[in-house]
């Protein structure tokens, strides 16, 4: 037991971050080799099958670890939403501090990527694309304000499987499990109705005009990542870093006419303060994990499990942090009930869909 215990620690332990760039690899792994490691003093080698199992419970919890960084990444983004403007301009802030974040993300991506772009920006024409599909999603910071950060998150959820369904349908690709995957999407759209309805203002909720136009800005913000992370997926599972800083600066780019229009209107802006420096690294650091992990996760698990598995960290980061913000009324019976109903389509989706044809299950390592 303690043996399997230092093997699990140890094999997690390894080569965990993306940030570095390169595979993500066991120790002591090469040509003919079985990965090693030490532990207690002596030299542990494991088979084949505890590699994989291994390799498949390191890749899991760093899925999650996406889940829960895109939630915080989303709330610190509403936090600099609040002090982004001089006026009330939720939207004209949103834009802002997502500008501002993409050029952060960029810097501090271009140390690892300037070996990549030594050939130019021939090949890059996915990374370009993926800068561009994401345009809208600036506005689910603003949507998030007035939603609340659980709901958004289960429609954001709903959005990701239908998009993914209809690409796959459209493609007359990786048709395998359809009917599961669509029932699973039900299930997942059964969750967040039942969301909906019991929501209220002591949800975090805020009742307004504009309510149509936030879940709508949602339910694109979430075809637009699904868009993304196909454009940026590489084919050996490798972390190019090149491609995360292309697509940065493209949606970086994109934004500055928009954030124009803003001014032009009477948008005063304000920032970034020094005071925030923390909620802008973060934001800044999440851009580059993020997008260097959706190079490598899907490839390994497939994009449904990987989804799902990101899933589960976004929504249990979104109730901790709603309930610090609301206290009980976070965790009441309705709200869990409409989030194991989000969290039960989403497993039945993805478990129909790892096997399914042409879709990656493991990468090389």
């Amino acid at each position: 037991m303690v043996r399997r215990r230092s093997q699990l620690l140890a094999s997690l332990a390894v080569g965990m971050s993306p940030l570095a760039g390169g595979h993500v690899r066991l120790a002591g792994a090469g040509p003919g080799l079985l990965p090693s490691y030490r532990a207690q003093g002596r030299t542990v080698r494991l088979n084949q099958t505890e590699r994989a199992r291994l390799e498949g419970v390191r890749d899991g919890l760093w899925a999650t670890a996406v889940g829960m960084s895109v939630t915080m990444r989303l709330w610190c983004s509403i936090a600099l939403t609040a002090t982004a403007t001089t006026t009330v301009a939720p939207l004209a802030g949103s834009c802002f501090v997502t500008l501002w974040s993409l050029l952060l993300s960029a810097l501090l991506t271009l140390p690892s990527a300037s070996l990549d772009l030594r050939g130019g920006l021939a090949g890059q024409s996915r990374a370009i694309a993926a800068g561009l599909c994401t345009l809208p999603a600036f506005a689910l910071v603003a949507a998030a304000s007035v939603l609340g950060l659980g709901l958004t998150q289960m429609v954001l959820r709903l959005s990701v499987l239908s998009t993914a369904i209809a690409l796959d349908a459209f493609s007359g690709e990786n048709n395998a499990g359809m009917q599961s995957r669509a029932s699973g999407t039900l299930i997942v759209f059964i969750g967040v109705a039942a969301g909906i309805l019991s929501s209220s203002p002591a949800d975090g909720l805020m009742l307004s005009n504009g309510l149509p136009a936030c879940f709508l800005a949602t339910l694109v913000a979430g075809a637009c990542y699904v868009l993304q992370a196909r454009l940026m997926v590489t084919k050996d599972g490798s972390s190019a870093s090149a491609g995360p800083l292309i697509c940065q600066l493209t949606n970086a780019l994109v934004h500055l006419p928009v954030l124009l229009a803003f001014s032009s209107s009477g948008v005063t802006f304000s920032g970034p303060h020094v005071a925030d420096w923390h909620l802008w690294l973060f934001t800044g650091l999440q851009g580059v994990f993020y997008l260097r992990s959706m190079q490598i996760l899907p490839s390994r698990l497939g994009y449904s499990t990987t989804f799902s598995l990101s899933l589960w960290g976004q929504l249990a980061t979104a109730a901790f942090l709603d309930f610090r913000q609301m206290g009980a009324v976070a965790i009441s019976a309705s709200r869990m009930l409409s989030l194991a109903t989000v969290i039960l389509g989403a497993a039945v989706s993805a478990s129909s869909s790892r096997a399914k044809a042409g879709e990656p299950l493991k990468g090389p390592k």
